[in-house]
């Protein structure tokens, strides 16, 4: 993981791109969204930024809903069948419906 970690910015300094949770509240104000929808799997090892992150994100964009598939990896839609498992993500099932909801 701490490999990964390095490897991520790539010699890069962080800023509030690189590390979306580290960013303040105001720093969102000015985002050019009606609505987001984030999706994170219950088991990946990024849950509590992506949690942390969420909840400074809705201070200025407050129609933003998380999803968070339980028992699921990060990008699960994604992952999943690459190893053979095609069956229908929690993820997947709510992108769908966040989706026809709003263009269906």
């Amino acid at each position: 993981m701490t490999e990964w970690s390095r490897a991520y910015p790539n010699g890069w300094p962080s800023n509030n791109y690189i590390e979306a949770a580290e960013a303040s509240e105001g720093w969102w104000n000015n985002t050019q969204v009606q609505q987001i929808l984030v999706l994170a799997g219950g088991d990946e090892a990024l849950l509590d930024p992506i949690k942390a992150w969420v909840n400074r994100f809705k201070v200025s964009n407050p129609d933003t809903t998380l999803v968070i598939g339980e028992r699921e990896c990060h990008v699960a839609p994604l992952v999943w069948p690459m190893f053979g498992d095609y069956h229908e993500t929690q993820q997947e099932r709510a992108l769908k419906h966040w989706l026809l909801e709003r263009l269906g």
